[in-house]
């Protein structure tokens, strides 16, 4: 579903990788540590949500691993929301920041700075308007069940 977004940081790291610069190294060092802690949570999420899907007998008995059957399951993606909304929030700050750097870098390795910055800020983008499509679908699924519950407790009265 998110293609793009792997291709991007992909390029993204390569560039930051070439470029060794001592104003970005720590901020960009945090963001990497911020962002492989936000994964750990998603990939127990998603293993939990699978696990409980195959539970329910909605998926395969392939899609959930044996580790499914140990995993924690955390309430909905209501706690993944604000960590991957910092996440998104520090992205777009470090697309920020290298632009700014881009005007006191030098003029033969400007052009990597702003491709820099201005791949940060797709993957921000793309980020924050999956997060908000899956939160709406999330939203909807929510109110259609709420609605389809009532209606079918007042028609038991």
């Amino acid at each position: 579903k998110q293609w793009y977004q792997r291709r991007v940081a992909i390029t993204a790291g390569g560039f930051l990788l070439i470029r060794n610069d001592g104003d970005f190294s720590l901020q960009f060092s945090l963001y990497i540590f911020y962002m492989s802690g936000c994964q750990v949570l998603q990939f127990y999420y998603q293993q939990g949500s699978l696990y409980k899907l195959r539970a329910l007998g909605r998926a395969e008995s392939m899609e959930v691993s044996a580790e499914g059957l140990r995993v924690k399951t955390f309430a909905d993606l209501q706690f993944l929301f604000p960590f991957f909304l910092v996440l998104y929030c520090y992205q777009f700050y470090n697309s920020y920041v290298l632009w700014h750097l881009a005007e006191i870098a030098r003029a033969d390795e400007r052009w990597e700075v702003l491709l820099c910055s201005c791949l940060f800020f797709v993957i921000a983008l793309g980020n924050i308007v999956t997060l908000l499509q899956v939160v709406y679908v999330k939203y909807q699924q929510r109110r259609t069940r709420i609605a389809s519950s009532s209606r079918s407790s007042v028609k038991s009265e």
